[in-house]
């Protein structure tokens, strides 16, 4: 029934005000087909985007081109306009990105700012808030990550965790604020809660046990200065 005309909506669901208010849509496959949008303001401008689900108030109001996209939340995914295949989960998760894809962000302003970086996973809140175009990022826990900005392929667990990290990368962080005070750091490993180097700009530390404090690059430091006796197994 749709062949011959111009601009035909298929497989769209709008619940709200406003709700996929300027969708495009054409006979073609794709073209502003097959999103689903629930809340005032929900996909509010989008034109082309297709295969988006949107819900919360102008959760991805701003949504263009922007396709494969789902957002839960208040102003979840706000300001998408062309990215792809990014789920947003939490109010203001994702709220910036606007070229980011392949993001997936779960918890209250869950990387909030993040505006190009691709491929992160964040679960928590304030999750990775500050990333600007940090790529393949895992962050696991409240404020994680919270400084970084353009960061690459951290992988981070424990709240707070390498929450002063702005542009080290290739890190790991295991446990409550391992390797929170230091930035610029480069494959450094972190095991233990409070453990972290004790200055900026190293690379190739490896911090084992609580409050481990390496002082150098390509050390490797086991316990702090409490620990008494460092032994193995033997008959």
């Amino acid at each position: 029934a749709a062949e011959g005309l111009d601009h035909v909506n298929i497989y769209l669901v709008a619940v709200g005000d406003s709700a996929l208010y300027t969708n495009f849509g054409s006979n073609e496959e794709f073209n502003g087909n097959g999103n689903t949008a629930v809340g005032s303001g929900s996909m509010r401008h989008n034109t082309y985007g297709h295969y988006n689900t949107s819900v919360g108030f102008q959760a991805m109001y701003s949504n263009d081109e922007g396709s494969g996209n789902a957002a839960f939340g208040y102003k979840a995914l706000y300001s998408s306009d062309i990215n792809s295949n990014n789920s947003g989960i939490g109010c203001y998760s994702l709220y910036s990105n606007v070229y980011g894809s392949g993001n997936t962000a779960c918890g209250n302003s869950s990387l909030y700012s993040n505006y190009g970086g691709s491929a992160n996973t964040v679960v928590g809140n304030r999750a990775m808030y500050s990333n600007i175009g940090g790529d393949g990022n895992t962050a696991v826990g409240n404020y994680v990550l919270d400084a970084n900005t353009s960061g690459d392929y951290n992988t981070v667990v424990g709240a707070g965790a390498l929450g002063s990290n702005e542009d080290g990368s290739y890190n790991t962080a295991l446990g409550a604020s391992a390797g929170i005070f230091r930035t610029g750091n480069y494959y450094c490993t972190y095991l233990g809660a409070d453990a972290y180097t004790s200055s900026e700009g190293l690379n190739n530390v490896t911090a084992i046990g609580y409050d481990c404090r390496p002082g150098s690059s390509d050390q490797v430091r086991l316990g702090n200065s409490s620990v008494t006796l460092i032994c193995g197994y033997a008959d």
